[in-house]
């Protein structure tokens, strides 16, 4: 799987979530809050590049792991999939076309995770 290194962040003016698209994938992801705050927080990340380790930074964890949910979609839609992050609400979306069901989200944007720089002890 041709997992992508980093994404660009997108934040609409009053709205608690932040968008993570990337180059050359058929997924995107976003992160929000579940108290419906956080556009102060997430605006420092409008038009941003992010990889895995600042995302992490964000959430303050690893996503990993997590307890994945599938959402309902219409029929012909692209499928979604969403975990608690703490506080967070992450999820995983599939670009108009994409042929990526569930479990393929999930192990795309694991692909995603790996790719982040190991750091030294």
């Amino acid at each position: 799987m041709n997992a992508p290194r980093r994404g660009r962040g997108f934040v609409s003016p009053g709205t608690p979530c932040l968008s993570v698209t990337f180059p050359g994938v058929t997924w995107w992801l976003q992160v929000g809050r579940g108290d419906g705050e956080g556009y102060a927080e997430f605006a420092p990340y409008h038009e941003a590049e992010l990889g895995p380790n600042e995302l992490e930074g964000l959430l303050g964890a690893a996503p990993r792991e997590l307890d994945w949910r599938e959402l309902r979609a219409l029929p012909g839609m692209p499928a979604a999939v969403e975990a608690e992050v703490g506080r967070y609400r992450l999820s995983l979306h599939g670009q108009r076309g994409s042929t990526l069901d569930a479990a393929g989200l999930i192990a795309a944007f694991e692909a995603f995770l790996a790719r982040a720089p190991r750091r030294l002890a």
